[in-house]
């Protein structure tokens, strides 16, 4: 089992090279001829220097999260030892099959071949005498360190957003780490943690003591515009979330595919009458989509069909607006 990206796929490293080592040689594309498990990860032939073609696998992917250096890299962190191609899962995945995408089509490969593996979420029992212990101002962000990520860098615009959107979002750039940085802020407006995106590389970063299902980013600002709302657009990632707001159309973001509870009853929560369910059209899109029309009542539910193989961000202003006239009403 193994999480990327917040899916849960019940397959684990070394079943998912074997699966893609298959699917490729069916393309005639004669990588990995070696897959080989070990104590923390598996030994595979390099497929990015000697034409894939080493005599000894000289390329580790992690099977499990692991401790180098004072870093920490994820399960299914690829690095080859002898050419130094660093890349994750989905990267792997999409150089296998001659992408050159930051792994968005290995990330989709992967929904599409497994599916994601949804556990039953249970709530926790808590006996507290001294009633639900508050959060502490200090485990907030602060104005402070806010104003130290309060620039604007080219990526912004590259991924279509408007100065508007920057300065409301209060979105910024992060030079330390080279990552545009998107505060997301709880029911009451304070900024729990910031979602940090790598303007070099599909790299995500998330806070590890933060569980993003607890939030909606978004959220608040709906919320604080219920007044000129008359629908509200659900979307997984971020920038999707971002490039609505941008086209005039509010929305929010689960930053994953499949919505927790917290995300189901925060939904339920918004005042709005209809809402557009715009996941990417895939089988954790699709997954989702149901899982929200299962457990968000009394709204009028409609499903935005994305193109294959695109999501929100994609999309131009002038396809999302036309996206919005052909809406599928769900029951």
């Amino acid at each position: 089992m193994i999480e990327i990206e917040g899916i849960l796929f019940a397959e684990d490293v070394y079943e998912i090279l074997l699966r893609l080592r298959e699917e490729i040689r069916k393309q005639g594309i004669h990588y990995l001829s070696t897959i080989k498990p070990g104590r923390d990860n598996v030994q595979i032939t390099c497929p990015k220097h000697s034409e894939g073609r080493e005599r000894r696998a000289s390329c580790g992917v992690t099977t499990k999260e692991v401790k180098r250096f004072g870093r920490v890299f994820p399960a299914g962190t690829v690095n080859c030892f002898t050419c130094g191609f660093v890349t994750d899962l989905p990267g792997l995945i999409s150089h296998c099959f001659g992408r050159d995408d930051e792994g968005y089509f290995g990330f989709k490969w992967l929904v599409n071949t497994f599916g994601p593996s949804i556990p039953e979420e249970r709530k926790e029992i808590v006996l507290n005498l001294d009633r639900e212990k508050k959060k502490d101002e200090g485990d907030f962000v602060t104005e402070e360190e806010l104003d130290r990520y309060r620039f604007i860098h080219p990526y912004m615009y590259e991924r279509k957003l408007t100065d508007r959107v920057i300065s409301f979002f209060d979105v910024g750039y992060d030079d330390a780490t080279n990552c545009i940085t998107f505060p997301v802020r709880d029911e009451r407006g304070r900024v729990v943690f910031i979602f940090r995106r790598s303007v070099s590389g599909r790299y995500f970063n998330i806070p590890e003591h933060v569980n993003k299902g607890d939030y909606l980013y978004g959220f608040y600002e709906v919320k604080n515009n219920l007044f000129q709302i008359e629908e509200v657009w659900i979307c997984e990632g971020i920038l999707d979330a971002l490039n609505c707001w941008g086209a005039g159309i509010f929305a929010v973001a689960l930053m994953q595919a499949i919505p927790t509870n917290k995300q189901i009853d925060l939904l339920n929560s918004i005042p709005v009458r209809k809402f557009v369910i715009a996941l990417d059209n895939d089988k954790a899109g699709n997954t989702g989509a149901e899982r929200i029309r299962d457990r968000v009542y009394d709204k009028l539910l409609y499903r935005a069909m994305l193109p294959a193989g695109k999501d929100v961000n994609d999309l131009s202003m002038e396809e999302l607006l036309n996206l919005e006239e052909k809406l599928i009403g769900l029951t």
